[in-house]
């Protein structure tokens, strides 16, 4: 099932499961929600709330089973949950973290296929000379998650 959260001055499309989230999308527009929210779906837009408020990193459950992606992008996936939040780590950094130093662009596409932004922080994956990409609303939005998290990159 997938409802709507505020998201600066758009919106994310949340689709969860039983077991937690299946995906979290950037959407270019601002949507309202036209369900009633499960107990599970108002925590989830809570904790996001609370997140894009600058009040904590977003801790919310993921159905790892459910979500679509190779196992090499799920391994990265998996490490960019280990960013604590305000740090970042490079594209670099996470390749050779999981034993594949020459994987920096691997890393960077499937940074670029994240299904869950901000629970899965691709945001706090850089390049080696800069920001690089951010498939999550471009590089203003990714500047201002950094910022919120008090992070001057």
């Amino acid at each position: 099932m997938s409802f709507y959260v505020p998201f600066f001055d758009n919106s994310l499309r949340i689709t969860t499961s039983p077991n937690g989230v299946v995906e979290i999308l950037w959407l270019k527009t601002k949507c309202k929600n036209k369900i009633k929210m499960s107990v599970q779906q108002q925590k989830i837009a809570n904790a996001i709330t609370t997140f894009v408020s600058g009040k904590g990193d977003l801790k919310i459950s993921i159905d790892w089973d459910n979500i679509q992606g190779t196992d090499f992008q799920k391994s990265v996936w998996k490490k960019m949950i280990q960013i604590p939040y305000g740090k970042t780590k490079s594209y670099g950094e996470i390749a050779k973290s999981l034993k594949k130093p020459g994987a920096a662009r691997a890393v960077g596409t499937a940074c670029g296929k994240n299904p869950i932004l901000l629970a899965i922080p691709c945001h706090r994956v850089v390049g080696s000379t800069g920001l690089g990409g951010f498939s999550g609303g471009g590089l203003s939005v990714k500047r201002k998650l950094l910022s919120l998290e008090n992070n001057n990159f």
